[in-house]
């Protein structure tokens, strides 16, 4: 057994209760949304619903074209934004992302390309979209505790997160052997990794079985932190994080956006529903 499956010899609590976006956005509703939602798709003219996927299509512009927006139940805090061309093919143009924590927000916009092709009938529609990438973030807002970045700022802290994120989440998928591949929520996904990433911030009955409080110790956002445990667990490029503090900032004020790295596989197998339904058109029931 591997160094992580030894250490994966912990009580996991597989809590199955969805975390509900909205109960943590604890700033005004005024002060979020202003990339989302001050750029909304227009009203719907058509909306067709799964258990999993829904798709809301605005109108048809002079070319037979028309823009449409997928959303996800599970991930609430995300809009995909599409085109969908006049001969049903179906183009990826932008992810939005706003993702709250206890103690502020991010929100941010993100190139999003691939495509495949959406097929409607009188009464669903068959969404199937194999290819789907994500590029670079191209605007940004983000609020912590009184710290409020917008424009170059925060699009300058939003890319260094996202890179740190993605170097991170690239690793915890490798452990695949070791980890499940898919969480059920955000909240049975932090009880799984927090203690692994970040045993000093939880109880001492929930860290590893490996966790130990020898060897050499360095002080970084008011939490004292193994370089030992550090240099055991994670890779050489992942160290510096962690022992900065930067890697708990990120998990205490981007959760949802280290959680939706994580599941970007299972995220992508979700767009290609099979059979929608029709379950409102022009602004009717």
């Amino acid at each position: 057994m591997s160094f992580f499956g030894r250490m994966m010899k912990m009580p996991l609590a597989l809590g199955v209760a969805l975390v509900c976006f909205g109960c943590a956005l604890i700033v005004p509703t005024e002060r979020v949304g202003q990339l989302i939602g001050g750029a909304l798709p227009q009203k719907a003219t058509a909306v067709y619903a799964g258990r999993d996927v829904s798709l809301s299509m605005g109108e048809i512009n002079k070319d037979g074209d028309r823009s449409g927006t997928v959303q996800l139940t599970e991930f609430p805090f995300l809009q995909m934004q599409a085109e969908l061309r006049v001969d049903e093919s179906f183009l990826w143009t932008e992810l939005r992302f706003l993702g709250a924590s206890p103690s502020g927000w991010n929100e941010f916009t993100q190139e999003l390309t691939g495509g495949g092709n959406v097929r409607f009938t009188e009464s669903f529609a068959f969404l199937n979209v194999p290819r789907t990438e994500r590029g670079q973030i191209a605007s940004a807002n983000t609020l912590y505790k009184d710290g409020k970045l917008q424009e170059g700022q925060a699009l300058s802290n939003m890319r260094g997160r996202a890179e740190r994120i993605d170097a991170l989440t690239q690793w915890m998928r490798a452990q695949f052997e070791d980890a499940p591949v898919h969480f059920p929520n955000e909240r049975v996904f932090e009880d799984y990794w927090r203690p692994i990433l970040l045993p000093e911030t939880v109880s001492a009955k929930k860290r590893p079985s490996t966790w130990t409080d020898a060897g050499a110790w360095v002080i970084a956002e008011e939490v004292k932190w193994n370089t030992s445990y550090t240099t055991r667990v994670l890779p050489e490029h992942l160290r510096a994080a962690r022992d900065s503090g930067a890697l708990l900032r990120d998990w205490e004020e981007a959760l949802a956006w280290l959680y939706m790295d994580y599941e970007w596989d299972y995220v992508q197998s979700l767009f290609s529903q099979g059979r929608l339904t029709l379950v409102r058109k022009q602004g009717g029931k």
